[in-house]
């Protein structure tokens, strides 16, 4: 016997009609709304079936197919997937670049480079020539400074005085290594003599200063610790000594006056100054020793002069008084 609450609870379901196994049914559709809509109300007018129709489980398959193509078809509609294949394709090709665009635009980049690089490099190594030329000037006024406290004034000193450089500033100089005493130089064959290669601004061959010239008066080079190198007369005149600084030493290029190498003279009454700034008696020019006076052809016979016809000893002089920068006049 079945009591009366079983009979209820075992009533038809007014969705589906009777005979189908009515629990089975209703959990079936509802499991198909939740994968559908995610959750099945009364009010889902799709499922609201009449009880006098009976739902057949090919209808109910279809239905449900049908159900999960319009809930995927709304979750993917702003997905990249649902543009179609061809389509996304023809996308692609409309911002794809040609094998012949792509060299085309790395011939103009690599002109544009070509014609921009040297000014670009220029430009650099000026800055860095005045910045360690500055730099090495510094270093040696600081030397000098630290040798009048204990040496006296610089006017006090032994003058002329064999190996003046090494009793009164390298000691004070922080150095990687020094040379030995060049060759004596031989007069007799001056063709034979291998001398410093060291050019004019002019791009000439530098030989006529003395300074250069391997051996004479017993010159010396001395090497800082960043990497500057600077050639003094040994022994030096009853007036003073010479001085020729190398930003990047003489083993490196361009070797050449106003570029990498500069002419300094060490005055016993002026002290260390650029060559140029003080009257030495070589020139019988006479006149304010300014930017034009180092750059004019006529201010001494001897080419001193920065300019491009020049012999370029003056170059660091300018250098200085331009406020440490190289010009765009400079004849670099």
């Amino acid at each position: 016997m079945i009591n009366e609450d079983k009979k209820e609870k075992m009533t038809p379901s007014p969705l589906v009609g009777e005979g189908w196994g009515e629990g089975l049914k209703q959990q079936t559709l509802s499991r198909i709304c939740k994968l559908a809509f995610g959750s099945l109300t009364n009010s889902t007018p799709v499922l609201k079936l009449h009880h006098a129709h009976r739902v057949s489980p090919k209808l109910l398959r279809n239905r449900r197919l049908n159900l999960f193509a319009i809930r995927i078809n709304s979750l993917s509609l702003n997905h990249p997937s649902a543009i179609p294949l061809s389509q996304r394709e023809r996308v692609k090709r409309q911002f794809a670049f040609t094998l012949a665009e792509v060299l085309i635009t790395l011939g103009i980049i690599g002109v544009v480079a070509a014609m921009t690089m040297p000014a670009l490099i220029a430009n650099y190594e000026k800055k860095q020539a005045a910045t360690r030329l500055k730099q090495t000037y510094s270093q040696l006024q600081q030397a000098i400074a630290f040798s009048v406290l204990e040496n006296g004034e610089i006017r006090d000193w032994n003058w002329p005085q064999e190996n003046w450089f090494d009793t009164y500033i390298a000691k004070y100089l922080k150095l990687s290594r020094e040379k030995t005493t060049f060759k004596l130089l031989d007069n007799e064959n001056p063709d034979q003599v291998d001398y410093i290669p060291y050019k004019q601004i002019s791009g000439e061959q530098e030989r006529g200063l003395a300074i250069l010239r391997e051996g004479f008066s017993g010159s010396k080079s001395y090497i800082l610790l960043n990497g500057v190198e600077i050639i003094t007369y040994n022994n030096s005149s009853s007036n003073g000594a010479d001085l020729l600084v190398d930003i990047n030493s003489s083993a490196k290029r361009p070797n050449q006056f106003g570029k990498d190498a500069f002419f300094l003279v060490m005055y016993k009454d002026y002290g260390l100054q650029f060559f140029g700034m003080k009257p030495d008696g070589e020139c019988t020019y006479i006149g304010n020793r300014d930017r034009n006076y180092f750059m004019s052809s006529d201010s001494c016979e001897f080419q001193y002069q920065c300019n491009r016809e020049g012999r370029g000893m003056w170059c660091g002089a300018l250098i200085m008084i331009d406020g440490w920068e190289i010009k765009k006049d400079y004849p670099w």
